[in-house]
């Protein structure tokens, strides 16, 4: 799944909470709860295709722009944004759990939620782009809704 609906995601599950620590936690647990949601996912490892590449790389761009801009503004909220850091940044630990097989941080648990093994496949990911982006989608701006309404 990218980026934009983990950090909306893990911003909501840490706003439930007063302390930073306890958000980061929380935006931990809904980065493995939101990949059991049924998403497309790109296939990153296809190397010959240089179109593609060019693609997913601008794509990632936008994607990790939007990221931000979630957590410039759930910013005054030390929970939400440290929520919304930690459920984004499982997946940059999962991958370098990949390249590197000894990335110790949160991998232990996240690989297995992952199974990079199978190069992401596992049974929550559908190949149909426009369907597998339906649940993201609908939880990323479900998510923006509540958090303008918290916090503003």
């Amino acid at each position: 799944m990218s980026i934009f609906p983990h950090t909306v995601a893990g911003a909501v599950a840490g706003s439930f909470f007063d302390n930073p620590i306890a958000g980061g936690m929380a935006g931990f647990v809904s980065h493995l709860l939101m990949d059991m949601v049924p998403h497309w996912e790109p296939d990153i490892y296809d190397k010959k295709n240089r179109e593609r590449k060019v693609l997913m790389g601008i794509l990632l761009l936008i994607d990790l722009s939007l990221g931000i801009l979630v957590l410039i503004f759930v910013s005054p909220n030390p929970a939400a944004f440290w929520g919304g850091l930690v459920g984004a940044a499982t997946d940059a630990d999962n991958f370098l759990q990949m390249k590197f097989k000894s990335f110790p941080l949160l991998s232990k648990i996240g690989i297995k939620t992952h199974d990079y093994e199978n190069h992401g496949r596992w049974h929550g990911q559908i190949s149909n782009p426009v369907l597998g982006m339906i649940g993201p989608v609908i939880v990323a701006f479900g998510g923006l809704f509540y958090l303008f309404l918290k916090l503003h």
